[in-house]
């Protein structure tokens, strides 16, 4: 029997790669004979850029804004022409220890400096955002630092502004007529 340990982060407590392992360590304890594996996991939000990495992408160390504003040192993924932001990594949840005031004064700004940093990288030619696992509420509004206009806010009703530069009806910005 072979066995593959796929799994997810555990929020504020164990990586993918931790968590797997301890999962690996037990299953081995239990059937010596059994090789098992460990691979990341994500669902297209918090754990992407690990997949990517895992997959031969390269890891970029950018500066950046926290949720409250704090400069830290952060990371996004190069992975062939692609760079792999994780929303998680810049504007995530802080440790309790390290939370300085409610959620409704926090800030996607960081995701956005990533993000900017990451279209100015020469190999870059795509970007992929990973969402989830973020601790702000300002639902990306300040991805300003990339110059888009603020989205229309209409009571509710659904964002009609489409992308100007390409015919893509889903696409609400683009860069260039490219995405």
């Amino acid at each position: 029997m072979k066995v593959l340990v796929a799994v997810d982060s555990f929020k504020g407590s164990l990586s993918f790669q931790q968590a797997g392992n301890a999962v690996e360590a037990g299953l081995l304890e239990v059937f010596p004979s059994w090789p098992a594996h460990t691979l990341p996991v994500a669902d297209g939000g918090e754990g992407t850029a690990c997949v990517a990495q895992f997959l031969g992408g390269e890891i970029i160390f950018s500066q950046w804004q926290d949720i409250y504003e704090r400069r830290y040192s952060a990371h996004w993924v190069l992975w062939n022409d692609t760079a792999v932001v994780d929303a998680a990594v810049s504007s995530g949840f802080v440790d309790a220890q390290e939370r300085i005031r409610g959620g409704e004064a926090t800030t996607s700004y960081g995701t956005g400096q990533l993000i900017e940093q990451a279209l100015h990288h020469p190999r870059v030619k795509r970007i992929v955002v990973a969402l989830g696992g973020t601790g702000c509420t300002d639902g990306g509004t300040r991805l300003w630092v990339l110059g888009f206009p603020p989205l229309p806010v209409d009571s509710g009703r659904p964002i009609t502004r489409r992308c100007e530069h390409c015919e893509d009806p889903n696409l609400l910005y683009c860069f260039d007529g490219t995405y």
